[in-house]
């Protein structure tokens, strides 16, 4: 999660801009459950609500409808932290930037380095754009909880403007916890995630999470 430097403006808009992209006559489901109605996913609402609208742009002969799609792709701004951050080093030395070479956590992940290809890695995160996740992130309609290492040496633990974003008007559906002492695998390094991961399947209200690492608003 990276600030793509327009959260200001995005905040305001986004609340208004992202709501047309749900169906307001959906039924929402009492349960999630395998039974639950299938809906849209976050990615393709967006991507439908923003070809509807170079459509809609199109129509009025600024462009064919055919080409609206491909410049909507071209005209929007992104912001690909990922690109040099991973997808420009090679594996072996971003799992130097989290262990040390003497820990028992570097042995561990090191058996997975040489099926790795380092190609496959850099087309991983070449289309990543920072803002677009952060609103996707905003429109998922189910409980989601986000774990980061807060001493995470790869990738940066979201600052507050970005986590005062995407729990924006959704705080009992969206928690952050941020753990101390943690770098970039907790799910190896801190026995806190399974027992976080677990309570955060079994719990019926996730806002009811309660940990000492957990992120709060703060009143704005």
């Amino acid at each position: 999660l990276f600030d793509p430097g327009d959260l200001d403006r995005r905040v305001p808009a986004g609340r208004q801009a992202l709501r047309p992209m749900i169906r307001q006559d959906a039924p929402e489901p009492e349960v999630f459950s395998p039974n639950a109605p299938t809906q849209m996913s976050a990615g393709a609402a967006m991507r439908a609500a923003l070809l509807e609208a170079a459509k809609a742009k199109a129509a009025g002969g600024q462009l064919p409808p055919e080409l609206a799609e491909k410049a909507l792709a071209a005209s929007m701004p992104t912001f690909n932290p990922l690109r040099e951050t991973i997808g420009s080093i090679a594996p072996d030395a971003l799992l130097a930037r989290c262990f040390r070479r003497n820990e028992t956590n570097f042995d561990k992940l090191a058996v997975d380095i040489p099926k790795i290809d380092p190609d496959a890695l850099r087309r991983s995160v070449e289309h990543f754009d920072a803002g677009r996740m952060l609103d996707v992130l905003r429109l998922l309609p189910m409980p989601t909880l986000i774990i980061h290492g807060r001493d995470d040496q790869l990738i940066p633990p979201p600052n507050d403007d970005i986590l005062h974003y995407i729990t924006a008007d959704k705080e009992h559906l969206l928690v952050a916890i941020l753990l101390s002492g943690v770098r970039h695998f907790p799910m190896i390094e801190d026995d806190r995630f399974m027992r976080l991961a677990n309570d955060f399947l079994e719990i019926s209200e996730i806002n009811r999470l309660e940990v000492k690492d957990r992120w709060r608003r703060r009143t704005r």
